[in-house]
């Protein structure tokens, strides 16, 4: 018995659509040597990637040694000056100590001044109204006025 096998239409179609379609092996060999070229491409900007990494963190590393250098002298500046300023003010507070201390001894001073001009003008009334009371006891009741030198 012999058996006969045929190819179903759909087949035979479909091996004439991929006979067209078919790559030839020159660009599989391009494909392939594109595919790896690129690939060579990717490693090589990782690579120089990885470079400027490595050179921009030591850029910073220096930018963050002179950024605290540049703090510490600019703190060291700021303490010698609040340090100036704290004398000054203490000069300042000194010379107003000492004005204010001359401005209340001359108010002592004027105080004590005053103070011995009312006590001589109330020893003076004082005497006023003693001479007045003996002139009364004594009969000198006239309206004339009492002069006293003192």
């Amino acid at each position: 018995m012999s058996a006969t096998y045929t190819t179903p239409m759909f087949m035979t179609s479909f091996a004439k659509l991929s006979k067209e379609n078919k790559v030839s092996n020159k660009e599989m060999k391009a494909k392939k040597a594109a595919k790896t070229q690129r690939a060579k491409d990717i490693q090589r900007q990782n690579k120089i990637a990885a470079q400027m990494d490595k050179e921009l963190t030591k850029l910073e590393k220096v930018a963050a040694k002179e950024e605290a250098k540049q703090a510490k002298i600019q703190a060291k500046e700021e303490a010698k000056q609040a340090k100036i300023e704290a004398k000054e003010e203490a000069k300042q507070a000194k010379i107003q100590a000492k004005e204010e201390t001359k401005t209340e001894a001359k108010q002592a001073k004027t105080n004590k001044k005053t103070a011995a001009k009312l006590t001589k003008q109330t020893k003076t009334e004082e005497r006023t109204d003693i001479i007045r009371t003996i002139c009364e006891n004594l009969g000198h009741t006239n309206n004339a006025t009492l002069e006293v030198t003192a």
